[in-house]
């Protein structure tokens, strides 16, 4: 066995166990490895209940363990820093409790939290240092920490529930299609509820779209008194949040 096998083969026993390649180092072999084994596991468990503290308090040891088991073993660390591994937890969850769709989404929701929180940092702009702009022509550059998330239970509210330690609410799956806004501002993540057509509008911004296009957008689907009054609203609502850093017109 070269140096290649056997870093290819010790990667292989860390995900499977492989009895095969530990016969291949020997009968004394197997007890070293099952330390290293060990610590790889209790590393990647550590990391993702560090990461995801209200979905394992809202979800119970049990079936959160099962849930971390199961992702180890399918999913492998592909990044640098351990930081990055919980980022696919939310779609573990997704498949291994189906019939609990608020797990996922309360462990989504986490995440954007946590990807807020260590985003690049550009301060908010206010809407008075936009004097003289040509808004048809303006696009409006969001914090690098801004995230829309579509959610179709009451994920947030438990979260906030949990994390302020009132009451916690059943789980709610009667209205679907909620729209979230995650972002950081002063150093502090903040979220919202938004109207579906507000969320829509923001993803249009944050795929550069400029303002004009999105009047246009929001006036097609509002009568034009309550097209202007709510993208007034909106855009106050932008600046005020700090979730614009930004104008162009190029």
């Amino acid at each position: 066995m070269n140096l290649g096998e056997l870093q290819s083969g010790f990667r292989d026993w860390l995900l499977d166990g492989d009895d095969q390649f530990a016969a291949q180092l020997g009968s004394g072999a197997r007890a070293g490895l099952d330390v290293y084994r060990n610590n790889y596991r209790s590393q990647l468990r550590t990391c993702l209940e560090v990461a995801y503290p209200m979905t394992l308090e809202w979800i119970g040891w049990t079936r959160f363990e099962a849930a971390v088991a199961d992702h180890i073993d399918s999913v492998t660390p592909r990044s640098w820093t351990l930081d990055a591994y919980p980022a696919d937890f939310p779609a573990t969850l997704k498949r291994q409790l189906p019939d609990a769709p608020e797990c996922h989404e309360l462990a989504e929701f986490e995440w954007a939290l946590s990807e807020a929180f260590v985003s690049g940092d550009e301060p908010g702009i206010s809407m008075e240092g936009c004097e003289g702009i040509d808004w048809d022509a303006a696009r409006l550059n969001l914090a690098p920490s801004f995230k829309i998330l579509h959610q179709d239970t009451n994920a947030t509210d438990i979260w906030s529930a949990i994390k302020h330690d009132r009451p916690i609410p059943s789980a709610d799956t009667s209205e679907t299609s909620r729209t979230i806004l995650v972002w950081r501002s002063d150093e502090v993540c903040q979220f919202r509820r938004a109207e579906p057509l507000e969320g829509k509008a923001l993803e249009m911004l944050s795929s550069g779209a400029r303002f004009g296009e999105v009047c246009d957008t929001v006036c097609a689907a509002l009568t034009p008194d309550v097209a202007i009054e709510s993208l007034g609203k909106w855009l106050g609502q932008w600046f005020s949040d700090g979730c614009i850093v930004g104008t162009d017109t190029a």
